[in-house]
């Protein structure tokens, strides 16, 4: 079984929409928990419905903010125990197990978010099976899960850490980035305010020790911020490790490491149907050599993740083509690149 969560920020927007799509179809998910929807129900149903879900459970937005959605599919059973516009609290049923899923968003104002580690910690009280809690927590446990600024004051980790051990809760193992959030903000630094790039674990997958009885393989995935601030994550539920069958993919490491080329292809001739010899071409790579696409593939992504670093980092600002649109820095072709950045003069 695969879950996802995204804090999306508003599902009004077809780039959003389509990344979700995205998403949805490279990992073949069973349900996903929707943050910040910030829509009616219809549109939301009219959305789900595209992306193959046939079930869903809507906690509709506040006015102009929030709003919560939990999509899956017919291949799960979910009953949905209790929710109010923080939580969605169920019990899951895949035909072959049953556990306990709190789908979590804590409250924005920090006042305020005690109310939900309370109520996780009454959940706690008669929860003894495999339990899983997903979601943008909106609170970090210590100040190594904060990357920029100024460091918060110990006792502010204090309720949150006490609801993570009354609920007997760990960190799921992990890949990807963990510093889920990203953001500008404005700080005071030698008497000069100025703005600085924040990073923090606000999104987060915890669970208790009765799951690693049932689910030990189970592992989770950080996603590439697009179209929000908050990465997505992918939880693959697993009973045993699965053997993943091999495949091409780009390896971000090659961006790092000097002297990485590539020359050319060599062929083979088929005589009487088995590969006889290897031909060299000595010309190089020119305009139709079958690795060109994949030489092209090679150097746009790694200038794709170039730039979206440098972009994150403050040194390059993104060009907004409408109000609502997506935010773009450069756009690739076969032949020609465009960049788009900020004069300064």
């Amino acid at each position: 079984m695969r879950i996802a969560s995204w804090n999306c920020q508003g599902m009004g927007k077809f780039p959003t929409v389509l990344r979700l799509k995205e998403i949805c179809r490279q990992y073949l998910l069973d349900a996903i928990f929707l943050i910040k929807t910030k829509q009616s129900k219809d549109h939301i149903t009219a959305v789900a419905v595209s992306l193959g879900f046939t079930n869903f459970y809507i906690v509709p937005p506040q006015g102009l903010s929030g709003g919560l959605a939990l999509l899956w599919k017919p291949s799960i059973d979910i009953t949905i125990l209790y929710q109010d516009a923080r939580l969605v609290d169920c019990s899951i049923n895949d035909k072959i197990s049953t556990f306990y899923l709190s789908c979590v968003y804590g409250h924005p104002d920090p006042q305020y978010r005690y109310e939900l580690w309370e109520r996780l910690q009454r959940l706690a009280v008669n929860r003894n099976e495999a339990w899983i809690m997903i979601g943008d927590f909106n609170q970090i446990r210590n100040n190594s899960e904060k990357i920029g600024g100024h460091n918060r004051d110990a006792s502010t980790f204090h309720d949150f850490n006490n609801m993570m051990s009354t609920c007997d809760m760990l960190d799921l193992k992990h890949i990807g980035n963990k510093f889920s959030w990203s953001g500008q903000r404005s700080i005071m630094k030698n008497g000069i305010r100025t703005k600085e790039l924040i990073q923090c674990c606000l999104d987060r997958v915890v669970l208790n020790t009765e799951w690693f009885s049932y689910f030990p393989a189970s592992t989770a995935e950080f996603l590439e911020p697009i179209e929000s601030d908050h990465r997505p994550i992918v939880v693959d539920i697993l009973t045993e490790t699965r053997v993943k069958r091999g495949m091409f993919r780009y390896d971000r490491r090659l961006a790092d490491r000097e002297g990485f080329m590539v020359r050319s292809v060599s062929y083979s001739v088929l005589v009487n149907g088995s590969p006889t010899g290897t031909i060299t071409p000595k010309r190089g790579i020119r305009q139709g050599d079958p690795i060109s696409p994949y030489l092209f593939l090679f150097v746009a992504e790694m200038l794709t993740q170039k730039m979206r670093q440098e972009e994150a980092k403050g040194n390059i600002t993104s060009l907004s083509i409408s109000n609502n649109g997506p935010r773009v820095t450069h756009l690739l072709f076969a032949d020609d690149s465009l960049f788009f950045c900020k004069a300064n003069q």
